[in-house]
């Protein structure tokens, strides 16, 4: 009797820290994801140069989908990742590579100072983003029913569904998804769902092709371009 009440016992443990375990795997890297962006702005501002969040939704790691690269540019407008002259351009750059430009001297060479590879169990998503009518002040009037709202839907293989915040030297966010002019929006957002974590409902999404009829939990980081600061909603 003992011992089945110690097996039982255990079974329930083990299914209480089979639950927690997604959340807290989730929860890591929604803060993870905030800090990143927040360290690239403060990057930018230290550095006196523009610093570039490159996200790369599908990009497929070992055992996980997702790469964010933070790209610091060169000091030379015309080695820039958002030139389309430039050789090494947003358009053609693989993140699997890590490239960054290198002028001839004296100007200097672009670096790459981090990745982030999202986890298992965490994708970009859901395809409804955030699912919210309308955010507070300063955030209202910026996309968050998409999954990002900067990042474009089409193209292939290293031009397939990518987008980036570029901080210039004075801390103010940028948006682009190609190569060329930055999008004319004033802010943008960026969504993380546990494709673990779904609550029970009708409707059917995608967590970063993860199908499920439910709500997917939800973290959605929002970045205004004037100030270039962010905050994370939850949905879930």
């Amino acid at each position: 009797m003992t011992v089945a009440i110690a097996a039982i016992l255990g079974a329930l443990a083990y299914d209480g820290m089979s639950r927690t375990r997604p959340r807290a795997n989730f929860n890591g890297v929604s803060a993870e994801l905030q800090s990143l962006v927040h360290f690239a702005r403060l990057h930018a501002l230290a550095e006196g140069v523009s610093v570039a969040v490159l996200v790369y939704p599908q990009y497929r790691g070992e055992g996980s989908q997702g790469r964010i690269i933070v790209y610091q540019e060169s000091t030379n407008p015309a080695w820039s990742l958002f030139n389309t002259a430039a050789a090494l351009n947003f358009d053609n750059y693989d993140p699997a590579v890590l490239a960054a430009a290198a002028p001839p001297a004296p100007d200097l060479p672009a670096t790459i100072v981090t990745t982030l590879d999202l986890s298992s169990g965490v994708n970009f998503g859901p395809d409804v983003g955030l699912a919210v009518a309308a955010l507070p002040f300063p955030y209202n009037g910026i996309t968050t029913n998409v999954a990002c709202s900067f990042c474009n839907a089409g193209g292939t293989g290293t031009r397939a569904n990518r987008g980036a915040i570029v901080f210039n030297s004075r801390g103010q966010a940028s948006f682009y998804s190609a190569a060329g002019n930055a999008l004319a929006v004033q802010g943008g957002s960026l969504s993380i769902c546990g494709t673990d974590l779904i609550a029970a409902g009708t409707t059917s999404m995608s967590c970063g092709g993860v199908l499920a009829t439910g709500t997917f939990t939800t973290s959605t980081l929002v970045v205004t371009g004037v100030s270039g600061t962010g905050r994370t909603f939850h949905n879930g």
